[in-house]
């Protein structure tokens, strides 16, 4: 797969107090709970909270390789690891973070390779 497109993108996000400018390619993964989102980097420990909906992320961000793994959470394909179907779906994103996909999810992950 082709990430260089990642390369120098970035999108806006605001929280709380004030408007920021966050590069794509740092952005390992995104988690949502109703409509203030954690985003997840690859240098940082902590996340960072944003007001915004994921699915206004998911359209903005999927041209770039970010794809949805359930109901909360889009993950950077970049940072993808392996995925597993045990009795439970599980992907390994590079930086050791282990996330569940949903049921109707699992076969956009499998076509995407």
């Amino acid at each position: 797969m082709d990430y260089s497109i990642q390369k120098g993108k970035t999108i806006i996000l605001k929280s709380a107090r004030r408007v920021r400018q966050i590069s794509i390619e740092n952005i390992v993964y995104i988690k949502c709970d109703s409509y203030l989102i954690s985003i997840h980097f690859f240098h940082k420990k902590k996340p960072e909270i944003f007001s915004k909906s994921l699915k206004g992320l998911e359209k903005e961000l999927f041209d770039f390789h970010f794809l949805r793994i359930n109901r909360n959470e889009l993950i950077n394909m970049k940072y993808f690891k392996s995925y597993y179907n045990s009795k439970s779906r599980k992907i390994t994103l590079s930086t050791g973070t282990i996330l569940s996909v949903s049921r109707r999810k699992w076969s956009t992950i499998k076509n995407y390779f």
